[in-house]
């Protein structure tokens, strides 16, 4: 249970800084427009690469004066396409603030086009199968897009992650370090672990969940609102954390443990540093918070979640 209860306070720790993160990227992602020029590229590639030649390659199987008919409507709704075009020049002006769109929507958006007439004009029933193609496809891009910008918020949680390790000085290995060999302090931060989970539910789940309603000044307010809360809550927390942990101490006298398999060694209050250690050891720690706090504050309730049941397990076992 020692290493479990070691286990449960880091993640406890990493929860409330990834919290702080989350909040922070949500507030950062409501004034960025980020998802908005996201999406209009997704909307450009997929008519010019997708939608225009899937059309002009099904009207070409036509005969071939029905072809030649086909072709000549598709050029004039390459220059008339209401659909698509008014909502990417929407997009592109800020007037619409939409990040994502339906594929039902779209296809049928399409079939009212001057593309879809012309399809319906010259293929038919067969043009139903082209409206499937071009809506797998749309999907098939979307994924695409949603991956590339899942990657790119990753590496803007990581940055502002290294930042919120920094000012609140959360190096992860003084952290692990500190709950190895105070006793009491870890006991005290796992003892709270119900109180930290429902604040996380109450205050902080709500707060960063994704939109796709423009942004209000009203929803800017909570957003920056709750960062500040959850910042000012972190560092009045007993976590061995802040500014005062800096330079930290004891790092470098390596914890070790008895021939008794769970004995721990009796140690200083971790919030009184003293003695320097290596720059490098604490920055380390740094980079170590920003890459594990970047996952985000859902990873890490569901980790104290599993953390728990391994936990209950293990009581189960013992008993």
């Amino acid at each position: 249970m020692f290493m479990v209860d070691v286990a449960l306070a880091f993640a406890l720790t990493m929860l409330g800084v990834a919290s702080l993160v989350s909040l922070a990227l949500k507030a950062i992602q409501t004034v960025s427009t980020t998802r908005t020029e996201t999406f209009k590229r997704l909307l450009i590639e997929y008519k010019t690469k997708e939608l225009e030649p899937v059309i002009m390659r099904e009207l070409k199987r036509l005969s071939h004066d029905a072809a030649n008919q086909g072709i000549a409507a598709l050029e004039s709704a390459t220059q008339k396409s209401e659909a698509l075009e008014q909502i990417i020049s929407n997009v592109a002006s800020g007037q619409d603030k939409r990040t994502r769109l339906n594929t039902d929507d779209l296809i049928e958006m399409i079939k009212r086009s001057d593309y879809g007439h012309a399809l319906l004009s010259h293929l038919g029933n067969r043009s139903e199968e082209v409206f499937d193609a071009l809506g797998q496809r749309f999907e098939a891009l979307g994924r695409k897009y949603s991956e590339s910008y899942r990657s790119r918020t990753r590496l803007w949680a990581t940055g502002v992650a290294f930042v919120v390790a920094v000012v609140v000085n959360v190096d992860s290995i003084h952290v692990v370090s500190s709950f190895l060999k105070n006793k009491a302090l870890r006991e005290s931060v796992v003892a709270n672990v119900d109180t930290v989970l429902d604040h996380y539910k109450k205050n902080v789940e709500p707060n960063i969940g994704t939109t796709t309603t423009p942004a209000t000044a009203r929803e800017l307010k909570r957003s920056l609102g709750a960062t500040r809360d959850e910042l000012a809550l972190l560092r009045s927390s007993v976590l061995p954390i802040g500014l005062q942990q800096y330079p930290h101490a004891g790092l470098l006298k390596a914890w070790t443990s008895d021939s008794n398999g769970d004995a721990e060694p009796e140690t200083d209050d971790p919030t009184k540093p003293a003695e320097k250690r290596s720059p490098f050891l604490w920055f380390l720690g740094i980079l170590t918070t920003a890459v594990l706090a970047g996952l985000g504050a859902p990873f890490w309730f569901d980790t104290i979640r599993g953390i728990r049941r391994l936990s209950g397990g293990e009581n189960s076992k013992r008993s």
